[in-house]
C-alpha cells in the first residue's frame, strides 16, 4: 500500500497580484516556484531522504514534478503525515498568505489504476478548493495599520528609497514583508534583507549566492548580450506620458484536459494481472508528457525573448527606452507548464502575445495515439500604470475566458460542417483601458463593433481550411492575419486622421460610419474576398490600438 501526496497552489494570481509593486510581485510568483519545485527537496532531507525519482518500487519520493504539477509517494502512511506536517508548516511560518492546498490519498499500486489515482485526486483538490476551511487568516483588531497592498495588519516597517537614495518608511502586512524578504534573498538587495531574522531558505541544500542566481535567472531565460530584467513598473511602462501604459497578458492551453485524456485513455482497460507494469510505464510516460509540454512553453517564451533582444533596435525609440539601458520590457510573472502570466510595455504587449501565440501554436505534441498541436488561448489587458493590478490581472482573465469562448464557437461550427481539419485554434482577445473604471468585459463591450478575439491557426490547418461554410466565416475572417494587413494599410494609407474619424463614426452612428466608409474606399484598401461587415470591425479594433501598437520585429 502506498500513500500520495499532492501539493497545490490556490488563488495563485490573487497572490501575487496583491500589490502594485513589482518587487513583490516578483517575490512572491518566485515563492511559488519554490514551494512547488524546490521545497520538497528541504523536506525529504529533514526526513533523512534522497530526493530522487519513484521507479520500481524503489526508495524514491517524487512521483511528479513538472510545470506546478507536484506529487509525492510514500509507502507508510506517517511518513506522508510527516511531509505534510513540516511542509505546511513552512509554508504558514515563511510565506503569509499564500494557499496551500494539500491531499493525501492510498493507494495499491498493484491492484488499481494509477489513472483513477490521479482522476480522485484531482476531484479532491476541487473539492478542498471550493471549501478553504483550513485557509489561515492574519486577524487585526482596530488597534493596528492596514498594509495598503494586502488590507491586512501592519506590523512591519519597510523603508523605501527614493531616487536621491533616501526614503520614508511605510507599514506593510507580514504578506507583503515575506514576498519583499524572498525577493531580496533571491536577488541580494542588502538595503532591505535582515540578517537578524536569520530566515534561511535552503536551495540544493545550500545558502544561494546572490551572484550566482543572477547568473541562473539569465540562462533560465536565455539572455543575451547584457540584456536584463528590471524589477521597477517604471521601467517596464516607460516616459511618464499619455502614451504610458503597461499590458498583462494570461496564457492558458487550449483543451489540456482533453490531450490529457487521450493520453490516459491507453491506460485505463488494462488486465489486472498486468497493472503493476502499466503504472510503472504511466508514471514514466506521464513525467515525460509534463516535462516536454513545459518545455515546449519554456523554450517558446525564451524564444520571445530573443526576438526582444535580438530586434530591439527596431522599437526601443517607439516606446521611449534608452538605446544603453538595456532594459527588456517584459517580465515573466507565471511561468508553470501551459499556465503563463507576464508583465510588458502597453506598446508592445499584442505583439509580444502574438509572437508567443503564433510560436507556440506550431509547436506538437504526442498525448498517446494522439499528436495535438498546443494551443492557447490569450487575454490581454493594457492599462495605465497607475491601474490596480488585481483589476487589470481580473480583466486580462476575462479576455482569455473570452477566448475560449469563441474556440467552442468555433468547435461547434466545425463538427455542424463535420469539418476534422479544423480540430484546434489559437486565440488572442486584448482591451485597452485608458481610464476607465469599469473592468467588466461584458458592460465594456455593450456594441457589437469589435472583432476579438482573433484566431491564429497553424500553418499546417490553414492550407486545409474552406472559409466558405457560412458558421465559420464570422471566425476564420478574424484572424490575425487580417488585422495585420489593416494596420498595415492604414499605417501606409497617410489618412490616420480620416480613420480615426470613421473609428467615431462608428461609435456614434451605423449610418455615418456607412458612408464614411464609402467616401474613402476602406474595401479597396483590403486584398481578399472580405465582406463590409467584417473589415469594419477589423478596422474598429485597429484604429483603437494603432497608437498603442508596436512591432517588435519593426513595421511592415
Amino acid at each position: 500500500m502506498m500513500f500520495v501526496v499532492k501539493v497545490d497552489i490556490g488563488s495563485k494570481q490573487k497572490y501575487i497580484f496583491s500589490s502594485n509593486r513589482l518587487k513583490e510581485i516578483i517575490g512572491a510568483s518566485e515563492i511559488i516556484r519554490y514551494v512547488t519545485e524546490e521545497l520538497a527537496k528541504e523536506v525529504l532531507k529533514c526526513m533523512n531522504r534522497e530526493y530522487k525519482n519513484y521507479e520500481n518500487s524503489n526508495d524514491g519520493n517524487v512521483l511528479f514534478e513538472a510545470g506546478g504539477n507536484s506529487m509525492y509517494i510514500f509507502d507508510d502512511i506517517d511518513d506522508a503525515k510527516k511531509f505534510n506536517g513540516i511542509f505546511s508548516r513552512f509554508v504558514i511560518e515563511y510565506f503569509d498568505g499564500l494557499e496551500l492546498i494539500m491531499v493525501i490519498k492510498e493507494f495499491d499500486i498493484e491492484k488499481r489504476n494509477i489513472v483513477d489515482l490521479y482522476e480522485e485526486i484531482e476531484q479532491a483538490l476541487t473539492k478542498k478548493k471550493g471549501e478553504r476551511k483550513y485557509q489561515f487568516k492574519r486577524l487585526g483588531y482596530g488597534l493596528t495599520r492596514i498594509c495598503p497592498n494586502t488590507r491586512k495588519p501592519a506590523g512591519y516597517e519597510y523603508k523605501e528609497k527614493d531616487r536621491n537614495n533616501k526614503g520614508k518608511i511605510k507599514y506593510i502586512s507580514k504578506e507583503s514583508e515575506d514576498k519583499l524578504r524572498f525577493y531580496n534573498f533571491l536577488y541580494g538587495n542588502s538595503n532591505y534583507y535582515d540578517e537578524q531574522a536569520k530566515i534561511k531558505y535552503m536551495i540544493d541544500s545550500k545558502e544561494i549566492n546572490h551572484e550566482q542566481m543572477k547568473k541562473e535567472l539569465k540562462e533560465r531565460y536565455g539572455l543575451k548580450n547584457g540584456f536584463e530584467f528590471t524589477n521597477k513598473l517604471d521601467d517596464i511602462a516607460g516616459p511618464k506620458n499619455e502614451g504610458s501604459h503597461i499590458g498583462i497578458t494570461c496564457i492558458d492551453g487550449n483543451g489540456m484536459g482533453k490531450k490529457i485524456d487521450s493520453f490516459n485513455d491507453e491506460y485505463k482497460r488494462i488486465p489486472r494481472e498486468k497493472i503493476f507494469d502499466s503504472n510503472q510505464k504511466y508514471i514514466k510516460e506521464f513525467r515525460n508528457l509534463t516535462k516536454n509540454i513545459d518545455e515546449h512553453y519554456r523554450t517558446t517564451f525564451n524564444k520571445v525573448l530573443e526576438d526582444l533582444v535580438d530586434n530591439y533596435n527596431n522599437y526601443y525609440e517607439k516606446i521611449g527606452y534608452e538605446k544603453e539601458k538595456k532594459t527588456l520590457p517584459i517580465r515573466p510573472i507565471i511561468l508553470a507548464g501551459d499556465d503563463i502570466t507576464f508583465i510588458s510595455n502597453g506598446k508592445i504587449a499584442i505583439d509580444i502575445t502574438r509572437l508567443f501565440t503564433e510560436e507556440i501554436t506550431e509547436q506538437k505534441e504526442q498525448f498517446g495515439k494522439n499528436k495535438y498541436n498546443l494551443t492557447t488561448s490569450a487575454g490581454i489587458a493594457i492599462v495605465k500604470r497607475n491601474h490596480p493590478f488585481s483589476r487589470a490581472v481580473k480583466l486580462a482573465g476575462a479576455l482569455e475566458k473570452n477566448s475560449k469562448k469563441k474556440l467552442r464557437t468555433m468547435k461547434l461550427a466545425c463538427e455542424k460542417q463535420n469539418l476534422e481539419k479544423l480540430e484546434d485554434a489559437s486565440f488572442i482577445d486584448w482591451e485597452i483601458n485608458r481610464g476607465d473604471t469599469l473592468d467588466n468585459i461584458l458592460i465594456i463591450r455593450n456594441k457589437d463593433l469589435v472583432a476579438r478575439p482573433y484566431i491564429i491557426i497553424d500553418s499546417e490547418s490553414k492550407k486545409k481550411i474552406d472559409i466558405h461554410y457560412e458558421d465559420l466565416k464570422s471566425i476564420i475572417n478574424y484572424n490575425f492575419d487580417n488585422f495585420d494587413n489593416a494596420l498595415d494599410q492604414i499605417n501606409k494609407s497617410g489618412a490616420r486622421s480620416n480613420i480615426k474619424s470613421f473609428f467615431r463614426s462608428m461609435n456614434s452612428s451605423e449610418i455615418d460610419s456607412d458612408l464614411f466608409y464609402l467616401k474613402y474606399n476602406l474595401k479597396g484598401k483590403f486584398e481578399g474576398d472580405v465582406d463590409l461587415k467584417v473589415i469594419k470591425k477589423v478596422i474598429y479594433d485597429v484604429v483603437d490600438a494603432m497608437d498603442l501598437y508596436t512591432y517588435v520585429k519593426g513595421d511592415k
